[in-house]
């Protein structure tokens, strides 16, 4: 029966890559070659957006590396992906404000904007600056000619595709100056779209219905949506306005707003497009929870606007939030800092930081590019802002980050390119791997690894910081490519089985199998209860051959922990010659890392947190040996003779003995070294380098853009572990006075408490 069942998924596996090949292939002759989606979205910002500005700017752009103006037209090529047209399409939010409107004279008094309320807040209520604009940019006017044409510059420096600019519309335009200005001038010279601001004006900048509405939303009959679409037709009529194989793209924020009379305007749309020579017209509905865009039925599209669309401030959470439409488009924020306009009542992201801020959008981008839109349709990531100032939200250059965060938005976009495939791609790969592996057994090359992967919590990926999605991507990346892997569930208690098939599923590998029915049942209930997956890993060793046939013919074994990842030199260990039973890793592990910072004595002196982390005379990577400390020992961390391990794990009962101590791992590795007899080398790989990092700790935690805190183990009140935005203020609360935060933003991936607080703290004896 496990033979059948196993059997069944890997043939099943096959079958299915060799159908999507087909499929690809089919796509490949039905779309006509130059057939290219011109995607081009709008979205909308949270609140009224309301100014005028007063300086006049520079024409200097951030000292980014300059790339050329694109080339824009009706017709727009995107380069091609293994036969498939995708991209990921950048597209910063511009607030079209900063210049002087009547509507503001009014409610604001004369001459008002947003920089009027940058001006008067020097500092939050947690702690921290509010963000001003650098002297190069100043103080500007949105109208002026050279301050248009150098943040489309900027945009093309950092490598984005376009602009969204807010558009606010009631029964007349306006704030439309900043938009219109392109018809009449053509700067900036960067694709563009136009998100409707649907909200009305508020006099606590929120667009909620219990506050003072300065300008009411009122949406009339057709003949106003008429008014409003031959307004919108002159710019969807602009070559560099963003269509989708011709179809205009126009966001909507809030569309909750317009209830069930969305529907029909937006059909009207959409006719009234066609008459006018398009296509069609497509209707971005941004998600804006708890409200979803497509209860009223189905969108042409749907699209994030950070925060707002359920994943709060912190960043780390973007890239959980479930799409919710066949066509659905990311978003992200930069920074966040409302204070400029709510004073004591407004809230920011205390730990934003350019470096962090990278790493957070390429794990939004590798959501995207593991599910993209259907071929033919465009897969934009909007970012929110390019220069709402007045929510401390902007790319452009500031006295605190400089241009740190358009650097940072560049450097994510370059390594998205190099670093992320599609999962079209990925397929492509699958299928020459199976090539590969067929050429392989036919000239009888040994495997070196086979990797054993017991899922026990089988969480999803992107909604906590180690999944076993990055131990298989690890896996993949080794230099090494004669490995296999089979993955199996390990406990009955298993969230949900399913996220641990898809975490196989989606690296589109042959080299790894995965049956969630390799385990019996009442074997899977011993493993329930206690924290190790031994019993499971002993069944499976007893019935590797039937499970996986090719990996039971492997030299090595090795047992990897779901939450871990290994570093792509780590499988070169066995091609050095000689055959050592047991080859030792160098590694971390929490415990590892604990025994290797918590030094008799008592705690360290302040300013040696954090920096001993990265400190070359500080060896925070074990080397896995016969005398290492038996609570740190790792299996994990060792590379076990295959064919020596299979014969204990039978006639021993090896592995489930060894559940019964203390520490089962050293149990089994001093099992088989000092009883019987087997070699021993350890890894030759530089002392401070990590053949294997574990979950939880240090090394793993800038993974996804997390922040290391480091605080004597002597103390209560604060425990060293890998924590996000919210889990700190949760924890600590929002004040950062507690916090170094200078040497924080020398190194956002630790963060340790004040000379201050630490003072305190073993003052108080805590």
């Amino acid at each position: 029966m496990i033979f059948t069942a196993n059997r069944r998924w890997q043939f099943g596996a096959l079958a299915l890559l060799v159908f999507i090949w087909t499929v690809s292939l089919f796509h490949r002759q039905i779309v006509p070659a130059g057939m290219r989606p011109w995607h081009h979205s709008s979205h909308s910002t949270e609140g009224h957006k309301e100014g005028h500005g007063e300086g006049q700017t520079s024409d200097s752009s951030p000292p980014l590396s300059p790339s050329p103006p694109k080339q824009h037209g009706n017709v727009h090529v995107t380069p091609t992906n293994g036969g498939f047209d995708y991209t990921v399409k950048t597209i910063a939010y511009v607030f079209p404000q900063f210049h002087p409107i009547p509507e503001n004279d009014k409610n604001w008094g004369v001459n008002f904007t947003d920089w009027d309320n940058v001006k008067k807040v020097t500092h939050n209520s947690y702690g921290l600056e509010t963000l001003r604009p650098t002297e190069e940019i100043g103080y500007y006017n949105l109208l002026d000619y050279g301050t248009r044409a150098r943040y489309g510059q900027l945009i093309r420096d950092m490598g984005f595709y376009g602009i969204a600019y807010h558009h606010y519309w009631f029964h007349h335009p306006v704030m439309e100056k900043v938009p219109a200005a392109i018809l009449q001038d053509g700067q900036p010279d960067v694709p563009f779209l136009l998100s409707w601001a649907n909200e009305p004006w508020t006099a606590t900048w929120d667009g909620m219905p219990q506050s003072k509405v300065l300008q009411e939303q009122d949406y009339g009959d057709m003949e106003h949506w008429r008014v409003h679409f031959d307004w919108l037709l002159q710019f969807f009529e602009h070559p560099l306005y963003i269509n989708v194989q011709g179809r205009p793209q126009f966001m909507i924020y809030n569309p909750g707003g317009l209830g069930e009379l969305g529907i029909h305007m937006f059909a009207a749309f959409r006719r009234w497009a066609i008459e006018a020579g398009f296509p069609g017209m497509d209707i971005i509905e941004t998600r804006v929870q708890p409200e979803e865009a497509n209860n009223r039925g189905l969108s042409d599209a749907m699209s994030e606007f950070l925060f707002r669309s359920g994943s709060g401030l912190d960043a780390t959470e973007w890239p959980s939030t479930k799409r919710v439409s066949k066509v659905y488009h990311r978003g992200a924020s930069v920074t966040w800092d409302n204070t400029p306009r709510y004073r004591a009542r407004g809230t920011a992201n205390i730990f934003a930081h350019p470096t962090l801020w990278t790493i957070q959008v390429l794990e939004i981008m590798r959501r995207m590019k593991l599910e993209p839109n259907p071929v033919g349709e465009e897969n934009f990531l909007f970012v929110n802002a390019l220069n709402e100032w007045g929510e401390g939200n902007v790319l452009e250059p500031s006295v605190q980050w400089g241009d740190g965060f358009a650097r940072s938005a560049r450097a994510a976009i370059d390594k998205e390119k190099t670093l992320l495939p599609w999962r079209d791609q990925k397929i492509d790969a699958g299928l020459k791997m199976v090539a590969s592996m067929a050429r392989s057994s036919e000239a009888g090359m040994p495997i070196d690894v086979c990797v054993l992967v017991p899922m026990r919590t089988c969480v999803a990926r992107f909604t906590e910081p180690d999944t076993a999605s990055e131990l298989l991507d690890s896996l993949i990346a080794q230099a090494n490519p004669n490995w296999r892997a089979f993955a199996y569930r390990a406990s009955s208690r298993a969230a949900e089985s399913k996220f641990c098939e898809k975490h196989v599923w989606d690296t589109f590998d042959p080299r790894i199998t995965y049956a969630d029915d390799a385990v019996p049942s009442e074997v899977l209930d011993q493993d329930a209860y206690g924290a190790s997956t031994l019993f499971s890993t002993q069944h499976v060793l007893a019935h590797l051959e039937e499970l996986s046939p090719v990996c039971a013919g492997a030299r090595y074994l090795l047992v990897a922990r779901e939450d871990s990842a290994y570093d792509a030199a780590a499988f070169d260990l066995v091609q050095t010659g000689g055959s050592p039973d047991i080859v030792g890793l160098r590694y971390m592990t929490a415990n590892t890392l604990a025994t290797a910072l918590n030094k008799p004595g008592g705690p360290e002196a302040w300013d040696r947190y954090c920096k001993r982390l990265d400190d070359s005379s500080e060896d925070i990577c074990a080397a896995a040996q016969p005398d290492t400390p038996a609570a740190d020992l790792a299996l994990g961390a060792t590379l076990l003779s295959l064919a020596k391990i299979k014969q204990l794990a039978i006639t021993d009962n090896l592995f489930a003995t060894a559940n019964t101590s203390a520490t089962p791992d050293q149990a089994i590795l001093q099992k088989l070294h000092s009883e019987a007899g087997w070699s021993w080398v350890a890894s030759t790989h530089a002392k401070g380098s990590c053949d294997l990092v574990g979950g939880h700790t240090y090394k793993s935690c800038g993974r996804t853009g997390r922040i290391w805190l480091d605080v004597p183990s002597t103390q209560s009140t604060y425990t060293s572990q890998c924590m996000s935005l919210h889990s700190i203020a949760n924890a600590h609360g929002w004040l950062v006075d507690q916090w170094d935060m200078v040497t924080w933003r020398e190194n956002p991936f630790c963060l340790r408490v004040s000379q201050e607080k630490y003072g305190e703290l073993f003052a108080a004896g805590a």
